[in-house]
C-alpha cells in the first residue's frame, strides 16, 4: 500500500536515476568530465532508495536481512564515491593515507554482505505516519561501520567548506548536499537504534542533495552557454578582423604582382624600344653632322632607311600591345567567316621563308572547313605558330617535321601545329603567353607573338593552348566554327591620276609638320590646327579626304565627325582618324558603330592610301545595296 513516505522513496530513487543519467550524458564532454562520478554517486544513491521501500513492506526476514546488507554496501560505495568526485572537481590529489582510508572503508561493503556480521537475527520494528518499519538490528560492527561511514562524508564536507572560504564556485552548493546527507544519516542511524519513532529521513536527504547537484549543474550549464556565447561573439570579431586583414593583405598583393607585371612589362618595352630608338637617333645626329659641315654622306639614304625600319619595328611593338590588350578598334579580329584551309596555305607561304631545308611540312584539312574571325588576323597566329615550332627544332638535327591539321569537332575548329622539337619544361609552359617572355636567344624575338595570338583568339570566343612533352609539342587554335563563308568584295579601287585635296587636322605642331611633310607629296594638303579650325575651313570648301586626329580638344574626333556627318555628309566615305593611344571602349564603340576607319601612329603613305580606297569600295557597296521598303 503505497503512503508518503513509500511514494517519497520511490521519488528519491526515479529522481537519483534521472540525475545520474543527466550527469552521465554531460560528463561526455571533455570539460564536463568530472560529472560522469557524480553520476555513479547519483545511481548508487538511487539503489540505496529503492532497496529502503523493503523496510516498508511485509516481506520475509530473510528478503529483509538481504535488502538490508545491499543497502549497506551501496552506502559504502556512495561515500567513496563523494571523496573521488570532490578530488576531481577541486582538482586535489589525494593523500597516501587518504588511499588507505578508501581502500580500508572499500572493504567495509564486501562486510556488509557476510551473514552475521553486521546485523544479528533480531528486528527492529517502530511506527511513524502510520508505516510500519522493520529493521535487522544491527550488530556492534555494523553500528561501528555506520560510524565509520558518516564520518567519512564529513572529509568531503571540510573541504568544501575551505573551498567557500576561498571563494570557489560551487562550493556552497556542495556543502549543502552533503550536509544534508550527513543530517538525514545521524537522525536515521538514532530512530533506527531506538532513540525516537520517527519516520526516516535518508531519502529525503537523498532527495535534496541530488536537487542541489541539479541546480550546480544547472548553473555549470548555463555559465558555459554565456562564455560559449561570449567566444563565438569573440571568434566572429575575430574572423572578420581576420578576413578584412586578408582581404587588404591580397588586396596589397594583387597591387604589388600589378606593379611587378607593370615592371616587367615596362623593362620589356623599354629594352624592345630603346634599342630600335637608338639607331634613330644615331642615323639622325649623324645626318644632322655631316649636313651642318655641308656635305650629303654616300650612304644617306641607307641611313634614312636604316632609320625607317627602326621606327617601323618600334610601331609594330606598339601595335601588338594595343592588340593584346584589345584595346584599339583595328587591332582585334572581326567575326566574318573564314576559309580555314585558304588561311593555312597563306601562312605556309609567309611561314616556309623561315624554314630551314632540313624541315618537312605536311598539311591535314579534314574536309571545307570555315571559322569566324579575320582572316588575316587567322594567318598571322598561325604565322607565329608555324615559326616557332620550326625553330624549336635544333639546327643539330639533320631533319624535323612540323604538321599543322585542322579538324571540326561538333561547333569548333581546332587547328593543331604540331613539332617533333625539344619539347617544353613545366616553367616554361606556364610562362608561355606572358609578354617578353621567351626561349630564343637574344635579338630573335621579342616575347610577343604568343601573348598577341592569344589575344587575337579569345576576342573572338576561341582558346590557345600547349600541350608538350620530350620530343612533341602540339598548339592547339579553337576557334568558333561558321556554316558559309562570307562573300566579300576584292575588287580595290584606284585613287584618280591626279593628287587629292586634303584636310589634315592635328593640334600637335610636330606631328602636324610631320604629317604635312610627308603627305604634301601624295595630296593638296590644307591644314587645321583643332576641330574649331576644321569646321571653319568645311563652311567654305571642299576637300577629297578629311585626316584627323581623333584625341583633340574641343570634342576630338566625335565632335568632328558630327558636324561633317551635319554640314558635309557626301566627305563621310573619305572621312579617317588616326591616333596614336589606345581608345576608351565609348570611342572604340563609336567608330565601329558607324564604320569610321581608324589609323595607328605612326602614319605610312602607303596604308593610308590603302585605308581611303576601302572606305570608298565600302561606301560604294552601301550605297548600291537596296533600300528596305517603308
Amino acid at each position: 500500500m503505497l503512503n508518503v513516505p513509500v511514494v517519497v522513496t520511490l521519488t528519491a530513487a526515479v529522481f537519483g536515476l534521472c540525475v545520474g543519467a543527466l550527469a552521465f550524458l554531460l560528463g561526455g564532454s571533455p570539460r564536463w568530465s568530472r560529472y560522469r562520478i557524480l553520476s555513479a554517486s547519483a545511481w548508487t544513491a538511487s539503489v540505496f532508495c529503492a532497496l529502503e521501500v523493503v523496510s516498508t513492506l511485509p516481506v520475509r526476514p530473510s528478503t529483509l536481512l538481504f535488502a538490508m546488507q545491499l543497502e549497506g554496501a551501496c552506502a559504502v560505495l556512495y561515500v567513496i564515491l563523494w571523496q573521488v568526485y570532490t578530488d576531481r572537481y577541486l582538482k586535489l590529489r589525494p593523500r597516501k593515507w587518504e588511499l588507505a582510508l578508501r581502500a580500508a572503508v572499500g572493504l567495509l561493503a564486501g562486510a556488509w554482505l557476510v551473514p552475521g556480521l553486521m546485523y544479528d537475527g533480531t528486528t527492529v520494528e517502530f511506527e511513524a505516519l502510520g508505516v510500519a518499519y522493520h529493521y535487522p538490528t544491527p550488530t556492534r560492527a555494523g553500528a561501528a561501520a555506520f560510524a565509520i561511514e558518516v564520518l567519512c562524508l564529513v572529509l568531503p564536507l571540510l573541504r568544501y567548506v575551505r573551498a567557500f572560504r576561498q571563494g570557489t564556485e560551487g562550493a556552497a552548493i556542495h556543502v549543502a548536499a552533503i550536509a544534508t546527507i550527513l543530517a538525514a544519516a545521524i537522525h536515521d542511524a538514532l530512530v533506527v537504534t531506538g532513540v525516537g519513532d520517527r519516520p526516516l529521513l535518508l531519502p529525503i536527504g537523498v532527495i535534496a542533495s541530488v536537487g542541489s547537484l541539479i541546480v550546480l549543474l544547472a548553473r555549470s550549464f548555463v555559465a558555459d552557454a554565456r562564455q560559449l556565447d561570449h567566444l563565438t561573439h569573440h571568434l566572429e570579431q575575430v574572423a572578420a578582423d581576420r578576413t578584412n586583414e586578408l582581404v587588404d593583405a591580397e588586396a596589397a598583393l594583387m597591387r604589388a604582382e600589378k606593379l611587378a607585371a607593370l615592371g616587367r612589362l615596362s623593362a620589356g618595352v623599354a629594352h624592345e624600344v630603346n634599342n630600335p630608338a637608338a639607331a634613330v637617333a644615331g642615323n639622325i645626329e649623324y645626318l644632322r653632322q655631316e649636313l651642318e659641315a655641308g656635305r650629303i654622306p654616300p650612304d644617306a639614304l641607307a641611313s634614312i632607311d636604316d632609320s625607317l625600319d627602326a621606327i617601323d619595328r618600334i610601331a609594330k611593338i606598339v601595335r601588338q600591345l594595343l592588340d593584346l590588350g584589345r584595346a584599339a578598334t583595328t587591332a582585334g579580329p572581326s567575326t566574318r567567316t573564314v576559309s580555314v584551309s585558304r588561311a593555312i596555305q597563306k601562312a605556309l607561304g609567309t611561314a616556309r621563308t623561315s624554314f630551314r631545308p632540313s624541315i618537312t611540312v605536311t598539311t591535314t584539312v579534314s574536309g571545307e572547313l570555315f571559322a569566324r574571325g579575320d582572316e588575316a588576323a587567322l594567318v598571322q597566329v598561325l604565322v607565329n605558330l608555324l615559326v616557332n615550332a620550326a625553330q624549336a627544332i635544333p639546327t643539330t638535327r639533320t631533319e624535323g617535321k612540323v604538321a599543322i591539321a585542322a579538324t571540326e569537332e561538333g561547333e569548333r575548329i581546332v587547328i593543331a601545329v604540331t613539332d617533333d622539337g625539344t619539347g617544353m619544361t613545366e616553367d616554361t609552359q606556364r610562362r608561355l603567353f606572358d609578354p617578353f617572355f621567351t626561349t630564343k636567344p637574344f635579338g630573335e624575338g621579342t616575347g610577343l607573338g604568343l601573348p598577341l595570338s592569344l589575344g587575337i583568339v579569345r576576342s573572338i570566343g576561341g582558346d590557345l593552348r600547349v600541350e608538350s612533352r620530350p620530343g612533341q609539342t602540339t598548339m592547339f587554335v579553337d576557334l568558333p566554327a561558321s556554316a558559309t563563308p562570307t562573300t566579300t568584295s576584292t575588287e580595290r579601287l584606284r585613287l584618280h591620276g591626279h593628287r587629292r585635296t586634303m584636310l589634315l587636322v592635328e593640334d600637335d605642331d610636330r606631328v602636324r609638320t610631320a604629317l604635312a611633310r610627308m603627305l604634301s607629296s601624295a595630296f593638296i594638303l590644307e591644314i587645321a590646327s583643332g576641330v574649331e579650325a576644321a569646321v571653319d575651313r568645311l563652311r567654305h570648301e571642299t576637300f577629297d579626304v578629311v585626316l584627323s586626329d581623333w584625341k583633340m580638344p574641343d570634342g576630338g574626333g566625335r565632335r568632328l565627325y558630327e558636324e561633317i556627318a551635319r554640314r558635309r555628309p557626301d566627305l563621310m566615305k573619305s572621312l579617317l582618324f588616326v591616333t596614336g593611344g589606345v581608345l576608351s571602349d565609348a570611342d572604340a564603340s563609336f567608330l565601329e558603330r558607324h564604320h569610321a576607319p581608324v589609323l595607328q601612329k605612326p602614319l605610312v603613305v602607303e596604308k593610308l592610301l590603302d585605308a581611303i580606297r576601302r572606305a570608298e569600295s565600302d561606301a560604294s557597296l552601301r550605297s548600291a545595296a537596296p533600300s528596305s521598303p517603308p
